[in-house]
Formats: structure tokens, sequence, C-alpha cells
């Protein structure tokens, strides 16, 4: 797997080589208070690049698992495990049990 996951780091573009040796998918990051799986980097139209994360249910307490788009890759750091006391899982796991728990959160006002 890690000889497979080098050969794709090489055969990315030299810019987004350079930030994808920073990371992989066996290492736990953090990302705010939560700790991530690292999923890949997205080329942006301006040429920038940002991260593919997902937030698993394995190593925090969620509402929902869920992957995220378009994370600042600066912000990641790497992380140790949850310690083995700490509550983790996920509230809604089906998704009729998701779209059940998102019509329930109130939608923002628009402001004029």
């Amino acid at each position: 797997m890690i000889s497979e996951y080098e050969a794709f780091v090489e055969s990315r573009p030299p810019h987004v080589r350079e930030v994808m040796r920073r990371f992989d998918p066996w290492t736990l990051y953090r990302y705010g208070r939560q700790r991530v799986i690292f999923l890949g980097l997205d080329e942006e139209d301006d040429g920038g690049i940002t991260a593919r994360i997902h937030v698993s249910a394995q190593y925090n307490l969620v509402l929902f698992e869920r992957n995220v788009f378009g994370v600042p890759w600066q912000e990641l750091e790497e992380c140790d495990l949850p310690d083995p006391h700490e509550i983790t899982g996920a509230i809604a796991e089906t998704d009729e049990e998701i779209n059940t728990l998102l019509k329930a959160i109130p939608k923002p006002e628009k402001k004029n």
C-alpha cells in the first residue's frame, strides 16, 4: 500500500507532490477539534491546493460521519488516537437518521 501511494504521489504535478509528501492516508490528523483522515488534495482553479478529509466516528463523537472538501491543508496537524476512555461514535448512522437530523436544524435567516 505504501509503495502504491508513493507512486501515486510521484505522478502528481510538482507543487501538489510537495504538499502530498506531508500527508498520508494511514496517519491521523487534527483539523480544528476533530480527528480526521486525509483523503487527498484538490487543485483549485486559482492554482491553490486544498485537502479532502474524512471525519470518522471511530475517532470522534460526531452527529454523523462525513467527507469534507476545501480544507486548508496547512491547518492539518498530526495527532494521537483518542484516549481509550474517550466517547466516540456517530449519533446518526443511516441516511434516514442523517436526513431527519438535518431537517431538524434551524436554517439561518437570510440577511437583506
